[in-house]
C-alpha cells in the first residue's frame, strides 16, 4: 500500500506502508534493483526533532513494478500516538556522500489510504484506518501534547462519547469474555484479595503496562516473574484466533519510583502489539527466601475497564488528574481509552479477515 515511484538515478524510495496491526510505525521502502542497499536510514520527526537510525531493513517485500518483480527494502520509523500528525523525514545515506529523502506523516498516509479507490470495499481496513485516526486524535487530547507536536485537528466520525463502551462489552478474544472479567486481580499466598496496587497503561508509545507496588507487596529483596497467556494465531489463508496458548515467560523490567516521599517498585511489560491487547499476564512475587507471597493477574484491558467503570469524579481522584468542577481531563482520558480499545478491536477484525493479505 505505497505511493508512486520517486525517480532517482539509482537507489530510490518507493512509497510507504503503515504497520497497522502491531506497533504503530510508518515503513519507508527503498528500491535498489534486487540488491539490498548498503547505507544508513535516519528518520527525523518534526516538530520536536525526534530521531531514529537504522542500519538494516526492517522487512522486505516483492512488488511488480513496470512488469518486473522488484524487491523493496522497508525501514520502519516507530511513531507514538502524539506524533501521528508530525512530519517524518526519511533520509538514506549511502556510498559515503549520496542521499535520498522522502517525507510523510502517519496522518497523511491514513488520509491517502482512506481515499484510495483500490481499498474502497475493504470495510475492515477502512474501519481500522478510522480507529487509528481516532486513537491519535483522542490520545492527543488527554496527553496534553506540547508545541513540539502537530495537532490532529480532524473530527473523528462518529465522535467518541464517554459512554460508548461499558463494563459488559464483549472483547474479540476467542471465548468472547466481557471486559469486566479483565479487572485486575491481586491475591496473597492465602488467596485473599489485596488492595494497594496501582497500574497504568502508556498510550503515547508502544503499549506498555506498568504496575506500581508498595513495600507491603514488594518488600526489599523480593523478586517477580511473569507469564503470559497469548492468543494462538495461525495463518491459513486468513488468520484465525484460537484458545489461549500455554503460558510462556513474559519479558518484564523492574524499576523504582518515589511518589510523595514513598518509594514504590514498578514492574513494566512493554512492546505489546495491538492484536495482543487481550493478553493475560500472571505475575508472581516471591520474598527474599523465594517463597511466593502475591499473585497478580492483569491485562492491558484491565486498564481500559478500570478507567471506563469509574465516574468522572472518582477517576479524577484516583488518577490524580487535579481537575475540579468540569472533569474535562477525566472525560478526555475515557475517550482516549475507548479509542484505544476500538483500535484493538478493529485490528482483530482486520487481521482475521481476507483483507489482511493486502497489507
Amino acid at each position: 500500500m505505497g505511493g508512486g515511484s520517486i525517480a532517482w538515478a539509482d537507489t530510490s524510495f518507493y512509497g510507504e506502508a503503515l504497520e497497522l496491526s502491531g506497533q504503530l510505525g510508518l515503513i519507508f521502502y527503498l528500491q535498489n534493483g534486487n540488491t539490498q542497499p548498503s547505507g544508513t536510514m535516519t528518520f527525523t520527526i518534526t516538530p520536536g526533532n525526534t530521531t531514529h537510525m537504522l542500519q538494516n531493513p526492517t522487512e522486505t517485500r516483492t512488488e511488480t513494478i513496470d512488469g518486473a518483480n522488484v524487491t523493496l527494502y522497508g525501514y520502519m520509523c516507530p511513531v507514538t500516538s502524539i506524533e501521528m500528525a508530525d512530519t517524518i523525514t526519511a533520509t538514506f545515506t549511502y556510498d559515503t556522500d549520496k542521499t535520498v529523502t522522502a517525507t510523510k506523516s502517519v496522518s497523511s498516509y491514513l488520509t491517502d489510504l482512506a481515499g484510495n479507490s483500490k481499498y474502497t470495499n475493504y470495510t475492515n481496513l477502512q474501519a481500522l484506518v478510522k480507529a487509528i485516526n481516532a486513537y491519535g486524535y483522542y490520545a492527543q487530547q488527554t496527553l496534553n501534547y506540547s508545541n513540539n507536536h502537530t495537532a490532529m485537528t480532524h473530527n473523528p466520525s462518529p465522535a467518541i462519547k464517554t459512554t460508548d463502551i461499558s463494563g459488559t462489552t464483549q472483547v474479540p478474544a476467542p471465548n468472547s469474555p466481557t471486559l469486566s472479567t479483565y479487572a485486575i486481580s491481586v491475591k496473597d499466598s492465602s488467596n485473599n484479595a489485596v488492595t494497594g496496587v496501582s497500574f497504568a497503561l502508556d498510550l503515547d508509545s508502544n503499549t506498555a503496562l506498568h504496575i506500581c507496588l508498595p513495600s507491603s507487596i514488594y518488600p526489599s529483596g523480593a523478586t517477580a516473574s511473569a507469564t503470559v497467556q497469548k492468543v494462538t494465531e495461525t495463518t491459513s489463508g486468513t488468520i484465525t484466533r484460537s484458545a489461549y496458548g500455554n503460558a510462556v515467560d513474559a519479558t518484564m523490567t523492574t524499576d523504582t519510583e518515589t511518589i510523595s516521599g514513598t518509594e514504590y517498585t514498578v514492574l513494566s511489560i512493554s512492546d505489546i502489539p495491538a492484536h495482543e491487547i487481550d493478553n493475560k499476564y500472571t505475575i508472581e512475587i516471591k520474598d527474599s527466601s523465594n517463597t511466593k507471597t502475591h499473585t497478580i493477574e492483569i491485562s492491558p484491558l484491565s486498564y481500559v475497564y478500570s478507567v471506563i467503570s469509574k465516574s468522572d469524579e472518582q477517576l479524577n481522584t484516583d488518577a490524580e488528574l487535579g481537575d475540579t468542577g468540569t472533569y474535562t481531563k477525566a472525560q478526555n482520558l475515557k475517550k482516549a481509552v475507548i479509542a484505544f480499545y476500538n483500535y484493538y478491536a478493529k485490528t482483530i477484525a482486520y487481521r482475521t479477515s481476507n483483507e489482511y493479505s493486502v497489507q
